[in-house]
């Protein structure tokens, strides 16, 4: 059935790309979903609890908004934002603090979604492939 699902939409999603510039724009964004995502995760693990969770409270330390970096890749340029915590004792493994360049990444997100991968599953991979603990 999610075959089905995934299947029905990767054509909506085709039936809209007109011209490379479509396709630019679509690789941008699932970037950017995928890159916000795997970082949500790591400050998830950081802090030890999920978001809304009554573990949190008066944990000493809990998220703190976030910050906009621009990144580029192979599609241009994103601008993603990193989650912060309290303590700032945070640290992106995926994207290092510093980090504006991400090394092929975009393509391995986009070839993981194309094989219908969910984004836990496409977290999971970043963390086999790069040793992020997500």
């Amino acid at each position: 059935m999610s075959v089905e699902l995934d299947e029905k939409l990767v054509d909506q999603i085709a039936s809209q790309i007109k011209t490379q510039d479509d396709l630019a724009d679509l690789s941008r964004l699932l970037l950017k979903a995928a890159v916000e995502r795997v970082m949500a995760a790591e400050l998830e693990n950081h802090l030890g609890y999920a978001k809304h969770s009554l573990e949190g409270r008066n944990s000493g330390n809990s998220r703190n908004g976030s910050s906009s970096k621009n990144i580029k890749g192979d599609f241009g340029e994103v601008e993603v934002k990193i989650p912060r915590d309290r303590n700032g004792d945070f640290t992106p493994q995926l994207i290092a603090k510093g980090q504006t360049r991400i090394n092929k990444l975009d393509k391995q997100i986009l070839a993981l979604y194309a094989r219908g991968m969910t984004t836990r599953d496409i977290a999971e991979a970043i963390q086999e492939m790069y040793g992020a603990e997500v």
